[in-house]
């Protein structure tokens, strides 16, 4: 009867394997910084979202809803005023 291996079964090779004071690998950025969304404060969605709510009667219960409108119309603004400067 054989023996099992019994080395980490999560290493696939032994290069990948971390020795003590080896220095781990930075990860890769998720987005390159001409990727990355504009900025758009709290404050200006706070503002367009409360117009938006103003728009719809004032109704309570839809707050997120309103808000993530305002996000995403803002960031869209921002987005179609960079591509127009470029």
């Amino acid at each position: 009867m054989k023996k099992k291996d019994v080395s980490n079964p999560l290493a696939e090779s032994s290069d990948q394997i971390q020795t003590p004071g080896e220095r781990p690998q930075s990860p890769q950025p998720i987005f390159e910084p001409e990727q990355a969304k504009p900025e758009v404060g709290n404050e200006e969605i706070a503002k367009r979202a409360y117009a938006i709510y103003e728009q719809r009667g004032r109704f309570p219960g839809a707050e997120l809803d309103d808000w993530l409108q305002a996000e995403r119309d803002l960031l869209n603004e921002n987005k179609s005023r960079t591509d127009e400067a470029a």
